[in-house]
């Protein structure tokens, strides 16, 4: 890794651990001069090098100040997009229809204008809680693991 760095300039540009192969994965960016295709390489590397992944992440978070920004001031709005949406009646875990819902149609049970649900349901869907199909947006197993029905999974919801 270090050769990837100081020979070809490549910065640290993601990666992780996969439990289930007990492989680690690390990203490299290549720079802007370098003469490839590519402008990222993936290096694999068999069993668990967490420690190394460690500092590769925090070199590649480090360069990304305004991302890292970005992300402490919308966690506030995140948690109550998502906390808004899972206890919305009609969005619950268990009164999910397979089917997809239209906004006009989540609007009109919780008494909202169509607008007001639709910025939230594209919120949403950028934080991968739902998908939007053409039948109209269906939760995604992390709505379902957000959701007050599923306390065991991921924390207390009240």
């Amino acid at each position: 890794m270090r050769d990837l760095r100081e020979r070809y300039g490549a910065t640290s540009d993601g990666g992780g651990y996969n439990p289930h192969e007990n492989g680690t994965v690390f990203y490299f960016g290549a720079p802007a001069e370098a003469k490839v295709e590519y402008r990222r390489v993936e290096l694999y590397v068999p069993g668990d090098h967490r420690d190394l992944l460690t500092a590769h992440l925090d070199e590649h978070r480090a360069r990304q100040p305004g991302r890292n920004a970005l992300r402490l001031l919308t966690g506030a709005w995140t948690t109550q997009a998502l906390s808004t949406f899972t206890h919305a009646p009609g969005t619950r875990r268990h009164g999910c229809r397979a089917e997809g819902r239209r906004v006009e149609e989540l609007a009109r049970e919780v008494g909202a204008r169509p607008r007001n649900p639709a910025t939230l349901l594209r919120y949403l869907t950028m934080l991968g809680a739902v998908t939007e199909g053409r039948d109209g947006f269906r939760l995604t197993e992390l709505a379902h693991c957000c959701g007050p029905a599923s306390r065991g999974r991921c924390g207390r919801w009240r």
